[in-house]
């Protein structure tokens, strides 16, 4: 199965070490023109580059053998012909086999898409123009990654474990710490993070099953989305409730048992909020 990081700060190093040096290559596109059985065939770099640039061009052997032929039929064999080395420098730079390699796959094109959002997210200045870019570039991202739409149509078994149940919820709350930085300009951090995964979800549910009534790939239906429900969102997360402590409304806050509430009451039955700075603009 597809390995998942298991904390937000291991995908925060693999954007760091990955994503920015190969955000331009782009998020599942297929470098190279092999096809993944032709000997010698995929990127045309010379065999003497070493080092971190040598893992990216068996990393990116491996998305063109995934996406010519899938997973299960891929073997390092395959990925170190593609890549134009030897199964032994494939074994030398990842002594985990395939599942080591597979693993560097996923960090490498997580990577790439978050820093894609990231970068489409930060050009802009405004809450509402930020949110609505992170929302289209994600979309289309996903939309168009040749690999992933691939393993979903073909394997499922192999995505769907990942992005089902409790883990799907882990991986939003990832996503949106990454993402809370560039939405820190116009929020304080712990709205931003709710409204990076919130934001997340909306694009996880339009892509999975999409809607007559909503493209988020879409710039001015993304807008209309944005600004009809999520902003509206961020400005009722300012308004205070009574009875509920300044603790009690910090996101992710749990009470323990026995711990008193401000007002004794449930706390299971009130939502949290936050006090956020945001207003809304007039439209």
């Amino acid at each position: 199965m597809l390995p998942v990081s298991n904390s937000s700060q291991a995908v925060l190093d693999g954007v760091s070490a990955r994503g920015k040096k190969d955000a331009g290559r782009g998020v599942g596109r297929l470098p190279g023109k092999g096809n993944c059985q032709a000997e010698g065939a995929g990127d045309p770099r010379p065999r003497s580059s070493r080092g971190s640039g040598q893992r990216i061009r068996i990393v990116d052997a491996a998305l063109v053998c995934v996406g010519a032929q899938g997973l299960g039929s891929t073997t390092v064999d395959d990925v170190a012909r593609q890549a134009g080395v030897s199964r032994a420098t494939v074994y030398r730079l990842f002594p985990g086999g395939k599942d080591e390699l597979v693993g560097a796959l996923v960090e490498t094109e997580v990577a790439r898409f978050l820093s894609s959002v990231a970068t489409a997210m930060g050009e802009k200045d405004d809450l509402e123009d930020a949110v609505v870019a992170g929302m289209l570039e994600a979309t289309r991202r996903l939309r168009a990654h040749a690999v992933l739409n691939r393993l979903l149509a073909e394997e499922p078994e192999v995505v769907l474990p990942h992005i089902a149940f409790g883990r799907l919820d882990r991986v939003l709350v990832v996503v949106g710490e990454l993402v809370s930085p560039f939405l820190q300009r116009f929020l304080d951090h712990e709205t931003a993070a709710r409204i990076g995964e919130w934001a997340a979800r909306i694009v996880m549910a339009y892509v999975a099953s999409p809607s007559a009534w909503v493209d988020l790939g879409d710039p001015g239906s993304a807008r209309r989305l944005v600004r009809t429900f999520v902003l509206p969102g961020v400005e009722a997360l300012r308004i205070p409730m009574p009875g509920v402590s300044d603790r009690e409304q910090l996101p992710g806050h749990q009470v323990a048992p026995g711990e008193p509430t401000a007002n004794g009451a449930d706390p299971k039955s009130r939502l949290t909020e936050v006090r956020a700075p945001y207003k809304l603009p007039a439209h």
